[in-house]
């Protein structure tokens, strides 16, 4: 099985990502966060910090989980918290979105 695997070809990975649409970047910032939904491209830079250790229970809160349909669809990120701010309401429209991986908001 080693040689199968030593075998196998292995495609590179292309040098950038390209994304249609708007993203919704996740930042520290809440109200970086609403001009987004109301509308508002962010130009994103590294000087804009985005959250990370993002839980599970902010991309959909337990609640929202007895929504087992579309219905669940108009809840995402209903329970991020940017500060202390929860500045995503029910029905935003988000799509992809990016924040940073573990300790790498500053990179």
């Amino acid at each position: 099985m080693l040689d199968a695997l030593l075998a196998r070809p292995v495609a590179k990975l292309p040098p950038a990502v390209r994304l249609q649409g708007r993203v919704l970047f996740l930042a520290e910032d809440a109200a970086l966060v609403r001009q987004q939904l109301e509308g508002k491209d962010l130009d994103w830079t590294s000087a804009i910090k985005l959250r990370d250790n993002i839980s599970t229970d902010e991309i959909t809160p337990a609640y929202i989980c007895y929504y087992y349909d579309e219905t669940l669809g108009d809840f995402p990120y209903l329970g991020l918290k940017c500060g202390e701010e929860l500045p995503i309401t029910r029905g935003s429209g988000t799509s992809p979105t990016s924040a940073s991986s573990r300790g790498a908001s500053s990179r």
